[in-house]
């Protein structure tokens, strides 16, 4: 694992740290990371395949330096969480015999167990894709259930790790709904995922209600009809931004658009990467002022991560 720090002018801030945690001396066979920004440093999570795949958690100061203990939470695969201000909610995959489940645990801020991890689905099948947000007062936790109905299922945890109700199935389409993507606008969820139902997948939108119900109508976001991938969507305080990978013609590239609050898609499609090459894995973030955005690009004939910045003019 590698971490690098920019600017707000894409420029490098110090040197490329290649990531080292008190459990590994070893560089390598880390894999599937995901960081959040926790007030004043960042929450690490990813899973080492020298272990049989569990996965690991260490706080990360501004620099790329380990602060204190790395924790061992549980076995599993691609590990997600969120800040709620205070504390870390979690879910993943686990692999349950010839099933898989989607798990859920809440950590204390140095990655200590708070709440210990529980099951939240309500039938076995090959659950995955798992996602969650914080809503302010509860977590919403999303994935794809392949067993029975190849859905999108949701479910909500409380603070005190006890699951509000049953899961229930969120997007519900004739073709396969995979990789869902959620945030949390204030009053609602915005949630994106990819479905095969027009031939190719397509990347859609939705908005729900924190109890899951459905708002307004449901969405097509590009319009090229390439195989696509979503790659991230956020909430800005005032419109929802989409960012995802896109095979025309055989070449893939990054595409950005804005969704408006009430799910209208706001202009064409905006395309990130160039034209000579392919872009794909894209993430997002918001700064407050613009967009900043992580990809992978065989531009130079070896496959780098990228980073664009994103803004709009009146």
């Amino acid at each position: 694992l590698y971490f690098q720090r920019l600017d707000g002018a894409c420029a490098l801030v110090g040197s490329t740290v290649h990531f080292i945690d008190t459990y590994h001396t070893s560089l390598t066979n880390n894999a599937m990371p995901h960081m959040v920004w926790a007030a004043t440093s960042f929450g690490l999570v990813y899973i080492s395949r020298t272990t049989d795949s569990y996965f690991y958690f260490t706080q990360v100061d501004v620099d790329g330096t380990a602060i204190g203990s790395t924790t061992q939470p549980s076995w599993g695969r691609v590990p997600k969480m969120v800040w709620t201000g205070s504390e870390y909610g979690m879910t993943w995959l686990d692999n349950a015999g010839s099933s898989s489940q989607t798990r859920f645990m809440i950590m204390n801020a140095d990655g200590s167990e708070r709440v210990a991890w529980m099951r939240v689905d309500d039938s076995l099948g090959y659950n995955y894709g798992q996602t969650l947000t914080w809503t302010g007062s509860e977590f919403g936790v999303f994935w794809r259930h392949g067993g029975t109905d190849g859905n999108i299922h949701f479910t909500r945890v409380t603070p005190g790790g006890s699951e509000v109700g049953s899961d229930q199935v969120v997007v519900s389409t004739s073709g396969s709904s995979l990789s869902p993507k959620v945030t949390w606008s204030g009053s609602e969820f915005g949630l994106a995922w990819r479905d095969d139902t027009p031939g190719t997948f397509q990347p859609y939108f939705k908005r729900l209600s924190p109890t899951g119900s459905t708002v307004g109508s449901e969405v097509r976001v590009a319009s090229m009809g390439g195989d696509a991938n979503v790659g991230s969507l956020l909430w800005t305080g005032s419109e929802y931004a989409i960012v995802w990978s896109e095979d025309i013609g055989g070449a893939t590239r990054v595409y950005f658009n804005l969704i408006s609050p009430t799910g209208a898609i706001a202009r064409t499609e905006i395309p990130v990467t160039g034209t000579t090459s392919n872009g794909v894995g894209p993430y997002m973030t918001w700064t407050g002022n613009e967009f900043g955005v992580t990809y992978r690009d065989d531009a130079d004939g070896t496959w780098d991560v990228m980073f664009n910045r994103i803004g709009f003019c009146d």
